[in-house]
């Protein structure tokens, strides 16, 4: 073999001796610099990142992307590529970018809101979103009926010759029993039950109430409205769920 000959064998078989020694896995790409992309998450893979928009200034059109990498990266509004506008909280993907301020994101992509449900539930009442007129909270003036309490329960013996006070428990009572009051006609006193076998006997106890077991309260209440007439309200005194709350739930969902 020549001497040139010699040479060119030589760089051919230290090539060949350089790939048998380097084993690249599937999942990395060595880009020429010495950096590997680690192609098992989606985002490196397609070329994007997945984010949250953590803040939005409507008015002045930027804003700041929490990426997957827990990093923060400012955006405008003119690298939105998408109709769905940015909104704070939306999900975006996303190609991480910089410049001399820091880190940044361009060629963003709010993704589609998800499909909203079709009723909305309020304890035992189910509402259809769609049939909804208007809703909000208010308040009203509620007439209740005093329940009257054992004054002393430490004992069995003092729970039978103990009186019967109002400690500031009541109960909410309907129109007709608040007209029952007005016109002097009968109704029952309000005791709380299981204190004592006497309860609701009349034994140890009037068991006749008069105008001044009836109180008035300022009640708190979420009103519901529909296309149909029909006037949904929910006291937050005799609903298990916080009307604040659903109140809140109504605005995500109708807006």
């Amino acid at each position: 073999m020549s001497f040139l000959g010699d040479i060119l064998y030589n760089i051919r078989q230290d090539a060949i001796d350089a790939r048998k020694n380097k084993s690249v896995s599937s999942y990395d790409i060595d880009d020429g610099d010495d950096e590997v992309v680690d192609m098992s998450k989606p985002s490196a893979r397609e070329g994007y990142n997945i984010g949250t928009i953590k803040r939005y200034n409507d008015q002045k059109g930027y804003g700041f992307i929490r990426g997957e990498d827990g990093n923060d990266r400012f955006f405008h509004v003119s690298s939105v590529k998408s109709s769905e506008q940015p909104i704070q909280g939306a999900a975006v993907r996303f190609t991480p970018s910089q410049n001399e301020r820091g880190l940044t994101a361009v060629d963003i992509y709010v993704k589609t809101k998800n499909a909203s449900p079709a009723f909305i539930i309020f304890g035992d009442t189910r509402i259809k979103l769609s049939n909804i007129n208007n809703y909000g909270i208010s308040t009203e003036t509620r007439y209740y009926q005093k329940v009257y309490e054992i004054e002393d329960t430490s004992s069995t013996w003092s729970r039978l010759v103990s009186s019967w006070v109002f400690k500031g428990k009541t109960v909410a009572i309907t129109d007709y029993d608040v007209s029952l009051f007005t016109h002097n006609r009968q109704l029952k006193k309000y005791y709380t039950s299981g204190k004592s076998h006497f309860d609701q006997a009349g034994l140890n106890h009037p068991n006749t109430a008069d105008k001044s077991d009836l109180i008035t309260k300022k009640v708190k209440y979420l009103y519901v409205t529909t296309y149909q007439g029909d006037n949904f309200q929910f006291y937050e005194d005799a609903t298990a769920f916080n009307i604040n709350d659903k109140c809140s739930e109504l605005d995500d969902l109708l807006s």
